[in-house]
């Protein structure tokens, strides 16, 4: 598709209230300024509990039919934490990711769907050696000094994932359900963002 054609084909999703089109491209993830975290609590009277990952790669195709678009994400378990010493402690020691077998999580999408003001994701998340079913409702904006930004949010159930706690007393603030957060930032790049093979961190 042209810029021309393109262009006209953003202006008339704009002119029915839809949100304007990402550009089209293949994007590198940036890891400093990128994120992922996820939050949860087990009961109402638990404290809800808050952690990020560091340690991002990735990378986007969007495609001129947006619905043709892909994402891959990887994290580092190991670099998880939640700002309280005392929380980050009993991750270690708890290693509810099975961290020492399995340091890194991987998420590709397998079907995108353009809904007019952003994207509806499905995919599978690999984690701690078990592969899950996640879908993310997705959106990207353009910033101004040329990267893109793609904000996404989904849920897990950590049983599904096999994401425990084993200390005692420590599986009860285990959450019932993971909130998941994804906020990165990507660049522009001539080669494919997204390789055939998962991404992957020297472990």
């Amino acid at each position: 598709m042209s810029g021309m054609t393109h262009a006209l084909h953003t202006e008339q999703r704009d002119s029915r209230g839809s949100a304007p089109l990402p550009p089209a491209g293949e994007w590198f993830v940036r890891t400093g300024p990128s994120r992922v975290g996820f939050s949860g609590r087990a009961s109402r009277l638990a404290p809800t509990v808050r952690a990020e990952f560091g340690a991002v790669h990735g990378g986007l195709h969007l495609a001129d039919d947006p619905n043709g678009s892909r994402v891959g994400v990887c994290v580092d378990v190991r670099t998880v934490t939640t700002g309280n010493p005392i929380w980050d402690e009993l991750l270690r020691a708890a290693d509810p990711f099975r961290a020492a077998q399995h340091p890194l999580a991987h998420y590709a999408s397998t079907a995108v769907r353009w809904t007019g003001s952003g994207f509806a994701v499905q995919g599978d998340l690999e984690i701690g050696g078990v592969s899950i079913a996640l879908t993310l409702d997705a959106k990207v904006r353009e910033n101004r000094d040329g990267t893109v930004t793609l904000s996404a949010h989904g849920t897990i159930d950590p049983r599904a994932a096999r994401i425990q706690l084993d200390l005692p007393g420590a599986r009860l603030l285990m959450p019932r359900e993971l909130r998941l957060s994804i906020a990165v930032i990507a660049s522009k790049t001539r080669q494919a963002a997204i390789p055939k093979q998962r991404f992957a961190l020297a472990s």
